[in-house]
C-alpha cells in the first residue's frame, strides 16, 4: 500500500502532524508513507521511522520560474507514484487539484462549502475542527478508514551527534530551564520587561540556569532587549543551534518556558514539560498536547489551563479567545501584557517541584 500525506504549512503544523503519520504505519504496517511539505520544514521529521520518502515543495531559495517547473515535475511524479491513500491535510485549491491530478484510489481532504471543485475533488472528509484539538482534528482520516487510534503523542527523533553539539555549548549544565521567548508572529509574545523578569526570577531567586534560543534576525533582536533589561547572566544560544540541536537541549531541559510557537509542540514530543502563554489563539485548538494523554482538557477561557504535564498559562479577559492578531489586529494583545507575575512565578516553581 501507498499513502501519501500533505502538509502545506509551518514547522509546527508538520510536527502537529506526527500522530497521524504513526498511526497509519500501525494501522498498516507494510505501507509506504510519503510526505508532500513545505520546503524547509523537513528537518523535525529526519529519522522518522514513519515516512518512507519526503517531497518539497515552495523553495523559497530558487525563483518563481525554477519553483514552477520543480512543482510540475513533483506532480508528474506523484502521479507515477500511483497511491491508493492520499490525505490532504490543509484547505484550498491547491491540495483539491493535487487530488485529482495524483489519480489516488482514494482521497481523504477539508471540505470548503462555498467550493464545489474542492468537495467534488475528494472521496472522503475531515470532520468539523470546532472546539477540538488540531491533533485530534489531524487524526481523523484513522476513524474515517475505520481503524483504532493507538497514539495521541506528537514525535521528533534528534540524534546523539545533537545531543553532544549541545552538551559542548552547555559547559557541564545538568541543571536548566529553556526559555524560547518569540513567534513568527508578534502579537503572540510577551513583553521584553516581563520575560526579563522571568529570567531574573529563574536566576537569581530559583538559582536555575536559563538558556534562550531562537532563530533569525526577528528573535536575535528580541533576545538582545531582553538581555538588555536582565541583572542575570543566561545562556545565549540564538542563532547557533539547528532545529534538531534545539529538541536535544529541550530534551536535556528541566521544563520550557514558550510562548505560541513550534517550539512547544517539540517539547511535547520530547515529554519535557511545557509553561507556554497564550493570547489570541485557541488553546483548546493548539495548547501543549501531554502525549500519555487522549482526551483535549482544554476549554476556550483565559486563566491557567492544565493537560497532564503541560499548563498554559493566558490572561483572564472575557474576548479570550479573540483569534486576531493581537487587540483589533493591531499587533499587540493586551491580554498578554496583562498577565501577572505573581502567577507566573507560582506556575513555574510548581513545575520544578519547588512548591510544597
Amino acid at each position: 500500500m501507498k499513502i501519501l500525506v500533505t502538509k502545506f504549512k509551518s514547522i509546527g503544523d508538520v510536527i502537529l502532524l506526527t500522530p497521524l503519520l504513526k498511526n497509519l504505519k500501525l494501522s498498516y504496517p507494510d505501507a509506504e508513507i510519503d510526505l508532500l511539505v513545505q520546503s524547509g520544514t523537513q528537518d523535525v521529521l529526519k529519522n522518522n521511522p514513519n515516512i518512507s520518502k519526503i517531497f518539497l515543495t515552495k523553495n523559497k531559495n530558487i525563483s518563481r520560474l525554477r519553483n514552477f517547473f520543480y512543482d510540475l515535475y513533483l506532480l508528474l511524479l506523484i502521479r507515477q507514484r500511483k497511491y491508493d491513500l492520499l490525505i490532504v491535510t490543509d484547505r484550498g485549491e491547491r491540495g483539491a487539484f493535487l487530488s485529482r491530478f495524483s489519480k489516488a484510489k482514494r482521497k481523504i481532504g477539508r471540505k470548503d462549502e462555498s467550493s464545489k471543485y474542492i468537495n467534488s475533488s475528494y472521496t472522503d472528509f475531515f470532520s468539523y475542527h470546532g472546539d477540538r484539538h488540531i491533533i485530534e482534528l489531524n487524526l481523523d482520516p484513522i476513524n474515517i478508514l475505520g481503524r483504532k487510534i493507538q497514539s495521541y503523542g506528537l514525535e521528533i527523533y534528534p540524534q546523539k551527534s545533537d545531543f553532544e553539539f549541545v552538551k559542548k555549548k552547555m559547559k557541564n549544565i545538568k541543571k536548566f530551564i529553556h526559555l524560547h521567548p518569540s513567534s513568527q508572529r508578534k502579537y503572540k509574545t510577551l513583553d521584553s520587561q516581563l520575560l526579563a523578569e522571568i529570567i531574573d526570577f529563574c536566576e537569581e531567586i530559583l538559582k536555575v540556569k536559563v538558556v534562550l534560543t531562537g532563530n533569525g534576525e526577528d528573535d536575535q533582536n528580541q533576545i538582545k532587549s531582553i538581555l538588555s533589561l536582565v541583572s542575570s547572566k543566561p545562556i545565549n544560544l540564538c542563532n547557533k543551534l539547528s532545529i534538531m540541536q534545539t529538541a536535544a537541549l529541550n530534551k536535556m531541559a528541566d521544563i520550557l518556558i514558550v510562548v505560541d510557537t513550534a517550539i512547544m509542540h517539540i517539547s511535547t514530543a520530547n515529554n519535557t514539560p511545557v509553561i507556554a502563554f497564550f493570547g489570541p489563539t485557541a488553546v483548546n485548538n493548539w495548547g501543549p498536547w501531554d502525549r500519555s494523554l487522549d482526551i483535549n482538557s482544554y476549554v476556550r477561557k483565559g486563566g491557567v489551563q492544565m493537560h497532564g504535564m503541560h499548563k498554559v498559562i493566558s490572561g483572564k479577559e472575557v474576548c479570550i479567545p479573540c483569534s486576531k492578531s493581537g487587540c483589533d489586529d493591531s499587533g499587540a494583545s493586551m491580554c498578554l501584557k496583562n498577565i501577572q507575575m505573581e502567577t507566573i512565578k507560582k506556575e513555574i516553581k510548581n513545575s520544578l517541584g519547588l512548591l510544597h
